[in-house]
């Protein structure tokens, strides 16, 4: 009898958004502690770091929600608070509110700072295209 050898297969966890519910949308990559490849690992933080200095130029209340939105959907790992830590944000302190009316306006923020956010990228990309 002859027996096939199995590949063993990468997986990865499906993508929860803060309510549990599975995430809709799209992501440029998964966050995982044991990344197989540097390569990878460093296109990874070079990404969040952008993503990062992105979000420092949106205001206060946009800024928050996004942090709390990072930290979701990343995970509050070294590498996150690290980045942050460069432009003098502790994201540790930094939580979704347990008032409803707090995080409502927060999560109502959620949305144009995400337009503003998809305008900064659009511009990297059109920087990066025209060097």
């Amino acid at each position: 009898m002859i027996r096939r050898r199995q590949k063993r297969k990468f997986v990865q966890p499906l993508a929860l958004d803060q309510d549990g519910e599975l995430h809709q949308g799209k992501f440029l990559l998964m966050a995982n502690d044991k990344m197989q490849d540097p390569a990878l690992e460093y296109s990874y933080s070079e990404l969040i770091a952008e993503v990062a200095n992105d979000v420092m130029g949106l205001p206060p209340c946009q800024r928050y929600a996004m942090i709390c939105t990072l930290k979701d959907v990343v995970g509050e790992t070294p590498m996150l608070a690290a980045i942050f830590a460069k432009h003098g944000v502790n994201i540790r302190a930094i939580n979704w509110p347990h008032d409803t009316v707090a995080l409502q306006t927060l999560r109502s923020s959620l949305s144009p700072a995400r337009k503003k956010l998809r305008i900064c990228r659009e511009r990297h990309r059109a920087a990066q295209g025209a060097r």
